[in-house]
């Protein structure tokens, strides 16, 4: 008798890859874990390519002892998660953080996908405790953005807001010292300082991420600005509002 067995390339196995379902996704989630999912479809030829480099992920964070969960969900089968989600292309890749998604954009290698969330699982905002300290933040270079509140809900939206952008350092400080250093501010706000354009914005809430992300987003930018890779990302990706024109100098040399 004949034996003939198919092995499906999709197949990659690995007990360090926490498998998700439509009925155990929002637990997995919001248990207080980072946690890196792929979502997938078994016919994906890009997810077959990745999927080792997926498994090499999960096995360095079971060897390093990192809080972190690798997890995966076949997007076909458990297709509720993945439409929350807004899932339209395998393999999509996100990283929770308190129940809040972050995707990731990067190369699909091990240590690129690792730095990403050893990176992301750092604090996402640090407290400013005196007044010395805010103005310090104030007075150096690039984007932060300063949340002055007493609120535990406003530092908790803050925060997430701030694992979901990239250009700003984020930090928080109490009502009575933020409004010490910035008197023109009556109400919890979030102050972002800039090196160019309007280098002082106040931004009164509300602080929920669907509102501050793209207040964040809209202001992180001059006016005119080199037209790069990451810049083509923010237009193509539609994150940004900005109209942009592209201006092309020709020089002839005689």
């Amino acid at each position: 008798m004949r034996w003939i067995i198919f092995l499906s390339l999709a197949t990659f196995i690995s007990a360090d890859v926490f498998i998700l379902t439509d009925d155990n996704f929002d637990q997995t989630i919001n248990q207080g874990k980072p946690v890196m999912v792929k979502f997938f479809a078994p016919w994906c030829g890009h997810c077959k390519e990745m999927a080792p480099e997926y498994i090499k992920l999960a096995e360095e964070v079971e060897k390093s002892g990192e809080n972190f969960i690798i997890a995966e969900l076949d997007a076909t089968v458990h297709s509720k998660a993945a439409a929350k989600y807004e899932v339209k292309g395998y393999p999509t890749l996100k990283l929770f953080m308190d129940g809040v998604p972050v995707k990731y954009e990067g190369e699909r290698r091990m240590e690129n996908m690792l730095s990403f969330i050893r990176k992301k699982s750092q604090p996402a905002s640090t407290e400013l405790k005196s007044q010395e300290e805010v103005k310090e933040k104030a007075e150096v270079k690039g984007r932060r953005c300063i949340l002055v509140s007493d609120s535990a809900e406003d530092l908790k939206d803050f925060k997430s807001a701030a694992r979901t952008l990239e250009k700003f350092s984020f930090f928080h400080t109490s009502e009575q010292t933020g409004k010490a250093v910035f008197p023109e501010i009556t109400k919890p706000s979030v102050i972002l300082l800039r090196d160019f354009g309007e280098k002082k914005i106040v931004y009164e809430g509300p602080f929920d991420t669907t509102k501050l992300v793209p207040f964040l987003r809209d202001h992180q930018e001059d006016v005119i600005v080199d037209f790069d890779s990451e810049v083509m990302k923010e237009i193509f990706d539609k994150r940004s509002k900005k109209a942009v024109m592209l201006l092309y100098l020709s020089l002839i040399h005689i």
